[in-house]
């Protein structure tokens, strides 16, 4: 047997041995979740729990809703993550990140600012500092704009 055909085969009795724990879970016997899920025929919840053939999506779709579970996780033994949840999960980082970055952006302006001012009242000619600073500020800055555009993006895509 194939690498190939040995997943497949692997992958088939675990979803077999999932889908009778989930059903045994429930309580329900064979004919009642066909009844739930308008099967035609308890065979063929039977033929699923002992890995002969293959699910149709369909049939794969409507057992991990009726389940409440990952399809993924239903047939593969693996959890998929739903973009907006990991979007989520890495939502406090990001907004951290963008904090930091809004306070470099303030401190390099305010810094500016005080160079401007020291070399006005002192004569100092700290010109290339200042532009150093500018350099710095337009280039926080333009992160911290990049930053906000994937966050609209991501959000016009899945919603808030």
């Amino acid at each position: 047997m194939s690498n190939k055909n040995k997943r497949i085969s692997n992958n088939r009795y675990i979803f077999a041995q999932k889908l009778y724990n989930l059903r045994k879970d429930k309580g329900l016997s064979q004919r009642q979740l066909a009844e739930k899920l308008d099967f035609s025929a308890h065979a063929q919840i039977s033929r699923l729990e002992n890995a002969v053939g293959d699910p149709t999506i369909e049939t794969l779709r409507r057992l991990a809703e009726f389940f409440e579970v990952d399809l993924h996780w239903l047939i593969m033994d693996r959890y998929s993550l739903d973009f907006v949840e990991f979007f989520n999960i890495l939502k406090p980082a990001i907004e951290k990140h963008l904090r930091s970055l809004r306070e470099q952006i303030e401190k390099t302006v305010s810094d500016i600012s005080s160079l401007e001012f020291q070399m006005n009242f002192d004569g100092i000619d700290n010109e290339t500092e200042i532009i150093q600073k500018e350099k710095l500020a337009a280039q926080i800055q333009n992160e911290y704009d990049k930053i906000l555009e994937i966050i609209n993006r991501i959000k016009g895509n899945f919603g808030p």
